[in-house]
């Protein structure tokens, strides 16, 4: 927004006209300038880079913001902006600082850029007095609604007025701050909003207070109720100065931002967009003074990634929210409701949809045996949505027809890792298949399973076989994924019934999927151990077949959206300086987390 200010400086005093007119105009007026065509950043480092774009014809001037985006991992009310100027040290309550120039940015002085104050702000530490315009935020979840949390400084009947300038016309409120005792302090205010967008801003000033007396601004929040997989864009850089040619007259078509991580927490992965602006000034047919503030559309955003150097136009699918989930495939499995299903799993007890069942055809399990082993290959292909995610749960679907097993009782282990290969190894020199490696002695998972399956052969219900991960869960991070599950039993069911699991089906041709081994007087670490072969004897085969399965995976972790929680706090006293204060007197301190004016 800072090119909007130069253009105010030198215009209003020609123009007589106020700097808030200028600003509004952003919103009221029609864009006319064409949309920029953004471009990869180039001369990228660690916290650096140079955005880029095509020059607009007939721009003037550009602004250019750098974002960092999250994602809401749970459906609840989250902080959108908190503000709370610590980084005025200036001013004190009998003397305030400013007051000399009736703009000022504040960019410098708070946690996100874009801050401003108009009408001759004036300042103590850590508030500031002043008509004050945020940033631009992206509040377009939740229809639009919004709640600003504001902590004014002010005299108890004091008058604020808030400005929201977001969808449709600018929304007016203004409140009456009530102070403790009738006297001057602090009051907390919370005012709701509907007009939310995705690049809104506000206004705030008290305007009721006298001269001399406080009127200050000391924390200003922004919250929103958002869904699981909301996305949300936070300017975390900008640079709204950009002047659209050289003095020598060559057309300017980037912008270099140096130290960008400072306000992003360190993300590594920004994104950054364009806006062109012009105006003009002229005579109407009256001869009366006229200005015209164009401006275009938000270019398309570029990713920019800081840790792998590389940068491209974003592709990212920002349409989520209610229970909708992060699919980035649209041709692979998709996640419903935070599971990822393959295979026949809704299918019933149907014939095709199921293992034969028959002594070892089946899988992951044989349950006719006191001792079973698997492996089984699941594809980055048919993983490709939850590449990044985390896996709390893997469950297993089978379909009984036992009418003599009440009290199945076993012991199982399942073991989960990433392997480059897409199929079994087989070995030329011995003309055998083999098994995979893994760490026996560190499983992801156990499960003391206990099934009654003559009930769920009356019930004509299926059995899922369900690993909780929750307290040691997988990260999923795009290669093939290998199961391993051993089966020790105390018995075993009768071998003239049938508990088959549903599959993923194979076709003719494809590579094995899973291999398992059955046995009675072996387990599997013993099989395993005897020379890694996958043989076609001692209970040992291989099917095309996959087991379906089902996985409940969770989103990467957004970074630094905050839900609105109760801090625990310490009850000390601190200076601004974040420095311990044993007795404090006069001034500002802070505690439990909030500012307090002791006179």
């Amino acid at each position: 927004m800072r090119k909007f200010y130069i253009i105010i400086a030198l215009l209003t005093a020609t123009l007589g006209m106020s700097a808030q007119h200028f600003k509004t105009s952003k919103k009221a007026d029609a864009a006319s300038l064409p949309k920029p065509v953004a471009k990869p950043a180039t001369n990228i480092t660690s916290n650096s880079f140079t955005a880029n774009w095509e020059p607009v014809e007939g721009a003037e001037g550009y602004a250019v913001s750098v974002y960092r985006r999250d994602v809401a991992q749970t459906s609840g009310t989250y902080t959108i902006l908190d503000e709370d100027f610590i980084g005025i040290t200036e001013g004190s309550l009998i003397e305030p600082a400013g007051g000399d120039v009736d703009y000022l940015d504040l960019s410098d002085y708070t946690e996100l850029p874009g801050w401003a104050g108009y009408a001759f702000p004036t300042f103590v530490p850590s508030m500031v007095a002043g008509k004050i315009y945020s940033p631009e935020i992206d509040l377009s979840h939740n229809g639009g609604k919004y709640k600003l949390i504001i902590t004014t400084y002010c005299n108890d009947g004091d008058e604020i007025l808030i400005e929201s300038h977001g969808t449709g016309d600018v929304v007016k409120k203004t409140y009456t701050a009530h102070v403790e005792n009738g006297a001057q302090g602090r009051s907390v205010d919370e005012i709701e909003f509907e007009n939310g967008c995705d690049h809104l801003y506000f206004s705030v000033i008290n305007i009721t207070a006298e001269p001399g007396t406080a009127d200050y601004f000391d924390r200003i929040q922004v919250v929103q109720d958002l869904n699981e997989g909301d996305v949300l864009y936070t300017c975390v850089a900008l640079n709204d100065a950009v002047d659209a040619e050289t003095e020598w007259g060559d057309k300017v078509s980037s912008c270099h931002f140096a130290n960008v991580t400072k306000r992003a927490d360190d993300v590594k992965i920004l994104y950054y967009d364009i806006f062109a602006s012009a105006y003009n000034i002229g005579y109407d047919e009256n001869g009366k003074l006229t200005y015209n503030y164009a401006y275009s559309d938000y270019s398309d955003k570029v990713k920019v990634d800081l840790e792998n150097l590389t940068s491209d136009i974003s592709d990212e699918d920002d349409n989520q929210g209610g229970n909708e989930d992060e699919n980035t495939d649209p041709d692979a499995p998709q996640v419903v409701d935070g599971k990822l299903t393959l295979g026949e799993w809704e299918a019933q007890g149907a014939d095709d949809a199921l293992y034969d069942g028959f002594n070892t055809q089946n899988s992951p399990i044989i349950f006719t045996y006191q001792h079973s082993g698997s492996q089984t290959i699941y594809l980055p292909s048919q993983l490709a949505n939850i590449k990044d995610h985390t896996i709390n749960s893997i469950t297993f679907k089978c379909y009984a027809d036992a009418y003599y097993t009440s009290d199945y009782t076993s012991s199982m282990k399942l073991y989960m890792q990433e392997v480059d290969e897409e199929s079994f190894y087989y070995n030329p020199d011995s003309e055998y298949y083999e098994w995979f490696a893994f760490e026996a002695d560190d499983p992801q998972a156990t499960l003391d399973a206990q099934i009654d399956f003559l009930d769920a052969t009356v019930n004509g219900e299926d059995v899922e076989i369900r690993f909780d991960l929750s307290s040691n869960p997988f990260t999923y991070t795009g290669k093939t994924l290998l199961l391993t599950i051993v089966n020790d039993a105390d018995t075993y069911i009768d071998s003239n019934e049938l508990v088959r699991f549903y599959m993923v089906k194979g076709n003719a041709g494809d590579a094995y999927r899973t291999s398992v081994f059955a046995s009675d007087s072996n387990d599997f670490f013993w099989n395993f151990d005897q020379n890694h072969r996958i043989t076609t004897i001692e209970n040992e085969y291989r099917w095309r077949d996959a087991p379906a399965i089902q996985f409940e995976v969770e989103k990467p972790e957004a970074n630094n959206i905050h839900t609105i929680e109760n801090q625990p706090t310490d009850n000390a006293w601190y200076n601004l300086n974040g420095q311990r204060v044993e007795k404090p007197s006069r001034g500002i301190f802070i505690h439990n987390g909030r500012k307090v004016i002791i006179k």
